[in-house]
């Protein structure tokens, strides 16, 4: 059992990060939103990151499933994962009470916090894990 874990780690970063992905990717003006309300980017990009970043986040998950591609796949989620936790920990350095629009894009429903934070630290450190202990043979 112990030889499965990082393949199971896998598995579970790879659904985590599609159902973290598809909210975006099916509305990017809702997405769009809460990249605007961090206030970390110039409002020409904000369209731009809110269509591409969720095919990143998916495309990325779906790397982890290939052997070649694992790699590219945990450095891609490590930089989101790094991205989004800082710009979570600015947002609150500077006391915004906004959605950290992770999972969900609905208003009021994913506050940012120290439990964002928290969360994001060990998803990082789970996807480190999971890429640097999964077999090059595994799925």
């Amino acid at each position: 059992m112990k030889h499965r874990l990082p393949l199971l780690a896998c598995l579970f970063l790879v659904g985590l990060f599609i159902v973290a992905g598809l909210p975006k990717l099916l509305a990017p003006h809702d997405f769009a939103l809460v990249v605007f309300r961090f206030h970390l980017m110039p409002d020409a990009v904000i369209n731009l990151i809110a269509l591409w970043l969720p095919w990143i986040e998916i495309l990325a998950a779906i790397a982890l499933l290939f052997p070649t591609w694992r790699s590219a796949g945990v450095l891609l989620l490590s930089a989101l994962l790094l991205l989004s936790t800082a710009a979570i920990i600015i947002g609150l350095a500077r006391g915004l009470d906004i959605d950290c629009g992770c999972f969900t894009l609905k208003p009021g429903a994913s506050h940012i916090g120290l439990w964002t934070i928290f969360r994001n630290l060990a998803l990082l450190t789970l996807t480190l894990w999971a890429g640097r202990s999964t077999p090059a043979s595994a799925p």
